[in-house]
């Protein structure tokens, strides 16, 4: 975890500079943050999407803690952006929360916030506005909220084509499915290797240089559990922790879910999942971290796959669709109509 964090904040630093870079960082290591967004149509078409963020008690305290060291760095070591980027109120920062707007397209507006409390932890609700659904996209493959073009933007959309004839409106939602998850590719790679190559023996030395090459060494812990001491260490690491240990314990609680909510009644739809308790509801796509991540496969996936952490955070959601926690709408184009 320590290898991937430093390598994730050296890309983002690269790309937008040392203080954005910083304040991206915070957040997306925070780790244990629930992100809900509700696209809610209007029978004309126009519409609003409802964003709830929550981080856990343990990633509150963890990302107070690193934003205070963010503020002792800056004032130590001032940078062109000043002290403005990290006074800024993490949960509840309504300067990025307008950013954001631009990943849903040039017609999505920011019309309202507020920051959430409560003893289980901090985040915050946004409210956005469109007035065509036609001009919408949700990009896949951004996870927390990361701007469009930024590290961990996505490149697939979703995307919507809206039509109304007479009292009836016609919605048609297009889902990519994104690729194959890494250790899908490699297991679907391995199926091909002749059998021959499949059962030949490595030497000794080559089995035991790969399985150290993914543990953590002794002064990698030390040096963890030490960098977790500094922000506070809420989530009571002893330096003892498998590295899978750690991710379980740092992604706790983590889950992503989108939908499409239809304020009409509804005339027909073949959506796969419509909520159960709003039947002009339908699930795109609910994320649920705990359930994946005791599959010893996703976990080891999270750290190494296709580039780890960065690389989870670019990859679509539906790239997961069928693993144990994870529901995803399986067709490429869903149909609502409307009244």
């Amino acid at each position: 975890m320590k290898r991937v964090a430093e390598k994730f904040r050296n890309s983002l630093a690269g790309v937008l500079g040392i203080p954005i870079a910083m304040l991206l960082a915070a957040h997306l290591l925070g780790g244990c943050v629930k992100q809900k967004v509700v696209i809610k149509v209007k029978p004309d078409g126009s519409g609003k999407i409802a964003l709830t963020r929550t981080y856990s008690k343990e990633g509150t305290a963890m990302l107070e803690q690193q934003m205070n060291e963010m503020k002792k760095q800056m004032a130590a070591n001032p940078q062109p952006y000043g002290l403005s980027m990290v006074d800024q109120d993490p949960f509840y920062n309504e300067g990025m929360l307008k950013m954001e707007a631009a990943q849903y397209g040039d017609d999505v507006e920011f019309v309202s916030g507020k920051k959430t409390e409560s003893p289980s932890g901090k985040g915050c609700i946004a409210v956005y506005k469109f007035s065509d659904i036609n001009k919408l996209t949700i990009p896949l493959g951004n996870s927390i909220g990361v701007p469009s073009g930024m590290p961990g933007g996505g490149v697939d959309s979703i995307s919507f084509k809206f039509e109304k004839k007479g009292d009836l409106g016609f919605l048609k939602i297009i889902v990519p499915q994104g690729e194959k998850t890494v250790a899908e590719k490699v297991e679907k790679k391995e199926d091909k290797t002749p059998a021959k190559q499949e059962n030949a023996e490595l030497p000794a030395s080559s089995t035991a240089d790969a399985a150290s090459s993914e543990q953590m060494t002794s002064e990698e812990k030390k040096m963890f559990k030490q960098q977790m001491d500094a922000v506070g260490n809420p989530f009571g690491f002893t330096g003892n922790e498998s590295e899978d240990e750690i991710t379980m314990k740092m992604f706790k609680g983590f889950g992503l879910s989108l939908a499409v909510e239809v304020e009409s009644d509804i005339v027909k739809s073949d959506a796969s999942y419509p909520d159960a308790k709003k039947k002009n509801r339908f699930t795109l796509y609910d994320i649920d971290f705990d359930t994946m991540m005791k599959d010893p496969g996703f976990l080891k996936d999270m750290r190494t796959g296709g580039g780890g952490m960065e690389a989870m955070m670019r990859s679509s959601p539906m790239s997961y669709s069928g693993k144990p926690g994870v529901v995803c709408e399986p067709k490429e184009e869903i149909s609502v109509e409307f009244k």
